[in-house]
C-alpha cells in the first residue's frame, strides 16, 4: 500500500509540474488554460498546487491543448514539446535516405560530445 501511495504522489507531482512547464513554455496564464479547456477559473491552479487531482477527461483536454499525445506528455525526456513536434513534422517530410543521414549524424553527436568532454578534463 505504501508503494502505491508513493507512486501516486510521485506521478501527481509530475503531472502538476508538467502542466506548469508546458503552460510557461507556451506563455499562457492559468486563467487562459482554464478558458481553453472549458474549466472554471481556479481549476488549473487547484490541480497545480495539489489541492485537486486532475480527472482523466480534463487531463486529456490539457494534453490535446498542448498538441501532445499522452505518451509525449508523460515522457520526462521531452523537455520542449513544441520543438519536439516541429522536429517530428520536419522529419516526416524527408526522404528515407535523408532520414538515414540524420540518424547517422545524431548517433555521432553523443560520441563527439563525450570525446570533447574527455579533452576538457585534461
Amino acid at each position: 500500500m505504501e508503494d502505491y501511495i508513493a507512486f501516486t504522489k510521485e506521478n501527481l507531482q509530475f503531472i502538476r509540474n508538467r502542466i506548469t512547464q508546458l503552460r510557461l513554455q507556451r506563455g499562457i496564464s492559468e486563467r487562459e488554460l482554464n478558458l481553453a479547456i472549458g474549466k472554471s477559473v481556479g481549476y488549473i491552479q487547484s490541480v497545480c498546487n495539489g489541492s485537486m487531482r486532475p480527472a482523466l477527461i480534463p487531463l486529456l483536454e490539457i494534453i490535446c491543448y498542448f498538441d501532445l499525445t499522452p505518451q509525449e506528455f508523460f515522457d520526462p525526456d521531452i523537455t520542449n514539446p513544441s520543438l519536439w513536434n516541429q522536429v517530428k513534422a520536419s522529419l516526416k517530410q524527408l526522404a528515407e535516405d535523408d532520414l538515414e543521414a540524420i540518424l547517422s549524424f545524431t548517433e555521432r553527436i553523443p560520441k563527439e560530445k563525450q570525446h570533447r568532454d574527455s579533452f576538457s578534463k585534461l
